[in-house]
């Protein structure tokens, strides 16, 4: 069994956030997260607002997101960016609601996160998810 994972994140932290989910592919992982992936219209979407210019294209983005997390066994907030758009604050309330198994990676930045394990950086994460959650 491959277990699914969603990162959450700052949109712009997509870029940094690209090799690290290619990595967890090659693990065996599935990590739906397409927000970040290149082929994503950056035109309409979240680069420097919350919203893209498209408002349908951004619900869209918005559902497409929603429904990935539904499918997920792990959840991963990444706070390490600062960001005040909120999105993946709202993805993690979902996480939680949908029983995933939610882990944080950066530092507290609102009450909810102290809620959730944390890692100190990616390699341990990672290190984490091959130790705990074996891919056959």
């Amino acid at each position: 069994m491959a277990f699914t994972l969603y990162i959450a994140s700052k949109f712009h932290s997509r870029y940094r956030l690209r090799p690290i989910k290619k990595h967890l592919q090659s693990l065996g992982f599935i990590v739906r997260s397409k927000w970040m992936d290149p082929d994503v219209n950056v035109e309409i979407s979240a680069d420097n607002d919350s919203l893209g210019p498209n408002i349908d294209a951004s619900i869209e983005e918005a559902q497409r997101d929603s429904e990935e997390i539904k499918k997920t066994d792990i959840f991963i907030i990444d706070t390490i960016d600062e960001s005040n758009t909120g999105g993946r604050d709202v993805e993690l309330g979902m996480a939680i609601f949908s029983d995933c198994t939610c882990f944080r990676i950066g530092p507290i930045r609102n009450v909810f996160h102290a809620m959730i394990p944390s890692h100190k950086s990616w390699a341990d994460m990672i290190c984490y998810l091959q130790e705990n959650f074996k891919n056959d």
